[in-house]
């Protein structure tokens, strides 16, 4: 039997008055086992220092996060250093971490046609690489799978206003990514590159082929 434990960042008032989580709550806790737990007021950010510090899990999934402002791309790469780094301390040896945002936030090849300059995306990997988490696998999100079973989005900083919190954010072309440790068999899939420019002066420079040679291995041995 599996142990299931979900969390939400609001209370269980605000999850039903400001999101309209109030029949999805009652029906969760009419299935609920005696091996899942519902909390409230835990902060991702900080889950080594939430109720649930000392516990390891197997997979800790974080669905659709956002820091609850639009455009602050900055704060939201800073939600998800966060989170990874925290997250880490609550992972199983063997465990995974997966995260899943909207087409084109990744910042990976996985976002397809979506995929964005990685100065306007999320930067999952390197959020991630910091600590020490890999990226190795990244799927599309199941859009129809999940409306079926009832899922709805209905966003963040689209429902503080003006009772629109029905106005979803878009779903479909989301990915999952997974993360995992790093250790022996783990690979990336998408590792991060870096390009840098080098500049090199010489005292002396005359222009002949033998000189031109030596100073291309020069360079060489520079930017190496």
């Amino acid at each position: 039997e599996m142990d299931l434990t979900a969390t939400s960042l609001h209370s269980r008032e605000d999850a039903e008055q400001r999101w309209g989580a109030a029949d999805s709550l009652t029906e969760m806790s009419g299935r609920i086992k005696s091996s899942t737990r519902i909390m409230h007021g835990i902060d991702g950010t900080v889950l080594h220092e939430s109720p649930l510090a000392g516990s390891r899990f197997d997979c800790i999934a974080f669905m659709f996060p956002h820091c609850g402002k639009k455009g602050a791309i900055h704060l939201n790469r800073e939600l998800m250093h966060k989170f990874f780094a925290s997250a880490r301390l609550l992972l199983s040896p063997q465990g995974q971490i997966e995260v899943t945002v909207a087409a084109g936030q990744g910042g990976t090849p996985a976002d397809a046609q979506h995929r964005r300059e990685s100065s306007d995306s999320w930067q999952l990997v390197d959020m991630a690489g910091d600590s020490s988490l890999l990226l190795t696998r990244a799927e599309p999100f199941n859009h129809e799978g999940w409306s079926e079973r009832g899922y709805r989005t209905t966003g963040c900083w689209r429902g503080l206003g003006r009772g629109t919190r029905t106005q979803g954010f878009r779903s479909r072309g989301a990915v999952v990514h997974t993360f995992k440790a790093e250790g022996e068999g783990v690979e990336c899939i998408f590792p991060s590159t870096y390009q840098r420019d080098v500049s090199v002066w010489a005292d002396h420079w005359i222009d002949s082929t033998y000189d031109s040679i030596r100073s291309t291995e020069l360079i060489a041995a520079v930017a190496n």
